[in-house]
């Protein structure tokens, strides 16, 4: 992926971590037309079951939405319709997401301050599934995916593949969250996640054997690395009924 210039390099390791915005360390060019919805709480781009960041706290309001899909869908991906949300869908959405990125958080900050990032590892690597688990109910599903994988099994379903892949090939815009139409009765939620400085102890171009040794005992498959901060690293994703139906 072809990265913007005008970097920031040190802006993710300027401010303490709790003051820290959603999505605040995407490249410069994308950072400047970033239009997502003021957070309360803080956002790490850390992925290390998957390649996928978190966040913590509730947004104030709901993030803005993009109602257009960049790409076409291949013969692998389900083609969508772009729609706009209610704000009670987005508030549903963020009710089911939002646990998942606290979770992340917690457990990713925790890990590192106490063990670093092979005690992260372990750490996400259990935690992640565990919470996504407990978020997708009632027709709810949750998920982490990434163009490249930590692990496998958060492979990007059909419909997300041409949203992320849209991200991909507008690096000189700022990634805004989107929803689609699946169905007659269920929608789709994609929301950006930027690598930030913290993420490249596992992700970036030069990882210690140490901790190298750890992923590629946990995640044999992976190639979640070589990224630098501001990077696209992947996206949550929420699928649901639409409320109307229910």
């Amino acid at each position: 992926m072809a990265r913007p210039r005008g970097v920031d390099r040190t802006d993710p390791e300027c401010q303490p971590l709790v003051e820290r915005p959603f999505l605040p360390v995407l490249h410069g060019a994308l950072r400047r037309r970033v239009v997502i919805g003021t957070l309360t709480g803080v956002a790490l781009g850390v992925g290390l079951s998957g390649g996928i960041g978190c966040s913590s706290g509730q947004p104030n309001s709901a993030p803005a939405v993009d109602v257009a899909i960049a790409s076409s869908p291949t013969a692998n991906e389900t083609a969508t319709k772009a729609r706009p949300a209610t704000e009670a869908e987005q508030a549903r959405a963020q009710a089911h997401i939002g646990p998942l990125k606290k979770a992340l958080m917690g457990g990713l900050s925790g890990a590192m301050k106490e063990g670093g990032p092979t005690q992260a590892i372990e750490v996400c690597r259990t935690l992640a599934p565990k919470v996504a688990a407990e978020q997708s109910q009632n027709g709810v599903e949750v998920g982490r995916t990434s163009h490249k994988l930590r692990n496998p099994e958060n492979e990007a379903r059909g419909w997300v593949e041409p949203i992320l892949k849209g991200y991909l090939a507008t690096a000189d815009q700022s990634p805004v969250p989107q929803w689609v139409e699946l169905s007659t009765d269920r929608v789709g939620y994609v929301e950006p996640i930027g690598t930030m400085g913290l993420c490249l102890q596992c992700h970036g171009p030069e990882i210690e054997p140490e901790v190298q040794a750890s992923i590629s005992n946990n995640y044999p498959q992976d190639q979640a690395v070589g990224f630098a901060a501001g990077d696209l690293r992947g996206v949550f994703w929420l699928e649901m009924p639409r409320l109307e139906n229910e």
